[in-house]
């Protein structure tokens, strides 16, 4: 039995078919990631200096073996000069959603404003 067909059988089991999609979304995000970082021609250590981080904190994200919120993700993308774009597809009715923000300026909330300054504080 090829590995996909296994596969394919296991996640007919919701507990299963959760986990994949989770493993999927977490290997599409940092394999995205290391194709950027590719194709910029940026190493691991680059990306840390940028960010401020160590090597071996990007290479904890990009392994895997450190959980990645989405916070962290844009930090990552706006270190690299890139935007995330948001795409929703429903598997059983066969249609995307797509992010309503179309403007290239982040929204800036009263709530961003004041993690700003408590970073600057922090900064400081």
């Amino acid at each position: 039995m090829a590995k996909n067909d296994y596969r394919n059988i296991l996640i007919q089991d919701p507990k299963f078919a959760l986990e994949a999609v989770k493993g999927d979304f977490i290997m599409d995000v940092t394999e995205s990631i290391c194709e950027i970082l590719e194709n910029e021609e940026i190493d691991r250590k680059d990306l840390a200096n940028k960010m401020n981080k160590t090597k071996g904190y990007i290479s904890q994200l990009l392994n895997g073996d450190r959980n990645m919120t989405l916070a962290t993700l844009a930090e990552i993308l706006y270190s690299l000069n890139y935007k995330p774009v948001i795409k929703f597809e429903n598997q059983n009715k066969n249609t995307v959603y797509k992010g309503k923000v179309e403007s290239n300026d982040p929204p800036l909330t009263n709530y961003h404003l004041r993690r700003v300054k408590v970073n600057l504080k922090k900064a400081a």
